[in-house]
């Protein structure tokens, strides 16, 4: 009988010990995965700070931080987390590049054997202060009727009057004209372009418009060259 209970206390031990070796590794726990940030204009930072908890019941370590774009940073304020603690991941995005919808994903690289890889998320829309149509402006070249002048609307989406404080282009075979100098808000200016004569355009052109924004000193406006040519009477 003694011998029993002596065996079986060592295998309890044994059990215990192999127990607690077992189950003494990290669990990253994220309470918040996706911030939606609403509707900003286009050009203002974005910054949001989530949460990182370690559930385990041995040591977490953040190896990595990673993002899927440049124009969003994320910096950890820890190098290790023990059990039971809490960390931050501030994230800040630039929205000067982007419109309309945007999705940004950030990368925690763990040493959870469970969630090695751990994924937040930032969505929102990104509004245009001052909006412009066409999106890309197509100009017809080698044609005797081809329109020798074009229009871009300037539309003002804030809520501020906005200054134009000038115009390029990156050929000098446009000619730009502004209507106003100023777009109220709501208003739509319009921004003439035309050929000038004896000129050649290049197939890949923009056209900047400078502004008073801070968060939106200079648009750019893609513009692109169609060439199209007149048919000949005798072609069959």
């Amino acid at each position: 009988m003694k011998k029993f209970g002596a065996g079986f206390s060592l295998g309890f031990i044994v059990c215990f010990f192999s127990a607690l070796a077992w189950g003494g590794q990290p669990k990253m726990m994220l309470p918040e995965t996706v911030y939606d940030f609403g509707s900003v204009f286009q050009g203002e930072k974005v910054e949001h700070v989530f949460q990182v908890r370690n559930a385990g019941n041995a040591s977490l370590t953040i190896k990595k931080v990673k993002t899927s774009c440049g124009c969003t940073i994320a910096e950890k304020s820890f190098e290790k987390l023990g059990p039971g603690e809490t960390g931050e991941i501030r994230v800040r995005f630039n929205s000067s590049r982007f419109k309309d919808r945007v999705r940004k994903k950030i990368y925690l690289y763990t040493d959870d054997p469970e969630n090695p890889i751990g994924n937040l998320f930032i969505i929102g829309r990104i509004q245009e202060p001052l909006d412009y149509s066409p999106e890309r402006l197509l100009i017809q070249s080698g044609r005797s009727d081809s329109p020798a002048k074009y229009e871009i609307h300037l539309t003002n989406s804030s809520g501020k009057t906005i200054a134009l404080t000038g115009v390029k282009s990156s050929t000098d075979a446009l000619k730009l004209s502004l209507a106003k100098n100023s777009v109220l808000p709501g208003e739509t200016v319009i921004l003439e372009v035309s050929m000038v004569p004896g000129k050649t355009l290049s197939p890949i052109m923009r056209i900047e418009v400078f502004t008073d924004l801070e968060n939106l000193p200079r648009l750019v406006i893609p513009i692109r060259e169609a060439v199209r040519r007149d048919i000949r009477s005798d072609q069959r």
